[in-house]
């Protein structure tokens, strides 16, 4: 929204130069999330599990094959954003 549109909203009957430097100065802070920034986790917060097949079969115990699932968790951390 343009300094101007915003003073005749607010009833700003002073200066329009006071106004616009202040307004430049909010702005970014009322600027919406980017999209695309990366999510920030705290380490332990966040978990990603896999299941995945080998694909054949596997020796278990002596003499014994089983077809085995696999399971992966891995914990997620970002680092810090910044």
């Amino acid at each position: 929204m343009l300094a101007t549109v915003f003073a005749e909203r607010i009833g700003w009957d002073r200066g329009l130069t006071i106004l616009k430097e202040r307004v430049h100065e909010l702005r970014p802070a009322y600027l919406p999330v980017d999209p695309v920034s990366r999510t920030v986790y705290s380490p332990g917060e966040l978990t990603q599990c896999d299941l995945w097949f080998l694909g054949g079969v596997t020796p278990v115990v002596r003499a014994w094959l089983a077809l085995l699932w696999y399971r992966l968790n891995t914990h997620v951390f970002a680092g810090c954003a910044g």
